[in-house]
């Protein structure tokens, strides 16, 4: 099957009224934008397209603003952020049947991230043997870890029959050009092994709700655009959005820089989901 392969965004700009857009590996690879991103948001902005950045981090979104900005990415570039940390934070806030009233969690992931439930009425304890489940934010130093290291937590978790909340469904993410695993790699191991997993972001429903939510537009004016046929183009094909590949973030090796069309095809059929064209970075026109 042939993908279509687009010269630049602007070449599809006046089919879409919004743009979801995928963070790590689309606007910023950890560490600085891309080439041309900024460009590209400036531009949707003046062709009246509302910029939504849709992220799985696990953090609020005025704390991805922040990070953010120290990137160089200001708030000009965009028109709202939507995390999965927010999409978290809403559902513990109206109550989440799972977790049975459960309000004790042991918290696994980086310090930056524990305030994620501030102002709930939620508490982290340090010993497993106090919490109602796991929250799971990520690893507490990816740089340096596997979800391997978090097998022995894992097996006494569900000894004990712990559901566990993921905060960030990624299994992987760039940074620099560097690929470091997420939160979502412990919550698969926690399922293999029969766990009960809860997970909030792309590309599960009520991450895409939260970005339509007082927008009156027709799903067929909405685009999803990112770098993860797993969660960026799967939750766009499951909420019945058009969708945007973009190769050079977590997947460039697999369709090669430039695209091979043929490792293209084969990576996108050897998946479940279908991305309705193909961009190799996030640009207006393409500088290559």
């Amino acid at each position: 099957m042939n993908h279509r392969i687009l010269s630049g965004f602007g070449e599809v700009a006046s089919r879409y009224d919004v743009a979801l857009i995928d963070l790590w590996g689309v606007v910023h690879n950890g560490k600085e934008p891309y080439p041309d991103v900024l460009d590209c948001l400036d531009r949707m902005r003046a062709a009246g397209i509302a910029r939504i950045l849709l992220s799985n981090a696990p953090r609020r979104a005025a704390a991805v603003a922040r990070q953010i900005a120290g990137f160089g990415i200001g708030a000009d570039a965009y028109d709202q952020i939507v995390s999965s940390g927010d999409v978290t934070h809403t559902a513990l806030r109206d109550g989440l049947p799972p977790l049975r009233g459960q309000t004790r969690y042991l918290y696994c992931g980086p310090p930056k991230d524990t305030g994620l439930l501030e102002g709930l009425d939620f508490e982290a304890v340090p010993d497993l043997g106090d919490a109602g489940f796991l929250l799971v934010a990520g690893l507490r130093n990816d740089e340096t870890e596997t979800a391997t290291d978090y097998e022995g937590l894992l097996q006494a978790a569900h000894a004990r029959g712990l559901p566990l909340v993921c905060v960030n469904p990624d299994v992987s993410v760039m940074r620099g050009t560097r690929i470091l695993p997420c939160a979502g790699a412990i919550a698969a191991r926690y399922e293999a092994l029969g766990g009960q997993v809860i997970q909030f972001g792309k590309p599960f429903a009520p991450a895409y709700e939260a970005c339509m939510a007082g927008r009156s537009v027709p799903r067929s004016r909405v685009v999803a655009i990112g770098d993860s046929p797993r969660t960026d183009i799967a939750g766009a094909n499951a909420y019945g959005i058009e969708s945007i590949f973009v190769t050079g973030g977590l997947h460039r090796d697999d369709v090669g820089d430039p695209i091979d069309p043929d490792r293209l095809a084969a990576f996108i059929e050897a998946g479940d989901s279908r991305p309705t064209a193909v961009l190799p970075r996030l640009a207006w026109v393409s500088s290559v």
